[in-house]
């Protein structure tokens, strides 16, 4: 793994592009984002509780959402055939990554119940929530 920084904005994987590079947050914030051809929303977010691109640990070669870096913050970069290799020989590296996948894909799925269940109030609320917990706490200015 190489450290490496990601600044805010700075865009991690477009939607539909081939994996190469998955990357382990020890600062910072990636923001997932569904993609649309006129529009797009965010549908999750990460931080050190697990990594970019994870399913490309168990076979995907394409990134299903764009992935933007929402705080800027020091990370830890593996190739995908270097993070496949570790996943194979590592059982507990693979049952670690395949929790940290199905917690992406519930954390998924409720922000699109979200986005589409509650009014903004409570998705701000719900987003700013999820921030902090990200952050170890921040001051809203």
């Amino acid at each position: 793994m190489v450290p490496t920084s990601l600044w805010d904005r700075q865009k991690n994987a477009a939607t539909r592009e081939p994996i190469q590079n998955a990357h382990s947050f020890e600062a910072g914030i990636l923001s997932l984002l569904a993609q649309m051809p006129h529009d797009r929303i965010e549908v999750g977010m990460a931080r050190r509780e697990g990594m970019s691109s994870v399913a490309a640990a168990f076979g995907a070669e394409r990134s299903p959402h764009a992935m933007t870096c929402r705080a800027s913050g020091q990370v830890l970069r593996i190739g995908v055939d270097a993070l496949r290799g570790a996943v194979r020989q590592s059982p507990s590296l693979n049952g670690l990554l395949g929790r940290y996948l199905y917690y992406l894909i519930t954390q998924t799925s409720q922000t699109a119940y979200a986005n589409t269940s509650m009014n903004l109030e409570a998705r701000l609320a719900r987003w700013v929530l999820m921030t902090h917990d990200r952050t170890d706490g921040f001051e809203l200015s």
